[in-house]
């Protein structure tokens, strides 16, 4: 039914059914860190512009992303006992949401897609299409 379908406001963007069940530092937004134990939005808000801050070279426009678990647990040592297995910096699933219009009409377009790091190939996990959105 419709009702079953309908989003609960405010945590569908926070859980996601596909993954390993670990958080990539790298792109997760402040409220999805939020839901990491030990991680309140002071904290979270630190992990987002630390990772954001641009290199030393103020002409770079390279940001400081985590290179693996370790730089990140370097760069937040408290967070290490809290954190040890929910922490990743590379994704292997992604959602992608895209919305076209063309004459008045709009189509909404959602997806999970997973890509194998070995080989490159995507597999997609789920996807809706709506209109009018």
């Amino acid at each position: 039914t419709d009702e079953e379908d309908t989003p609960i406001a405010g945590i569908r963007g926070l859980l996601t059914t596909f993954g390993d069940g670990t958080v990539n530092a790298n792109v997760a937004s402040r409220n999805v860190l939020m839901t990491l134990p030990g991680v309140d939005d002071v904290m979270a808000e630190d992990i987002v512009q630390e990772r954001e801050r641009p290199m030393a070279d103020e002409a770079s426009k390279e940001t400081r992303l985590f290179t693996d678990p370790n730089d990140f647990f370097g760069r937040f040592p408290l967070l290490r006992s809290q954190l040890q297995s929910l922490i990743t910096t590379a994704s292997g699933t992604y959602r992608v949401t895209s919305t076209g219009k063309c004459g008045g009409v709009s189509k909404r377009v959602e997806c999970v897609a997973n890509v194998d790091r070995k080989s490159g190939i995507m597999s997609v996990l789920w996807w809706k299409e709506t209109e009018g959105q």
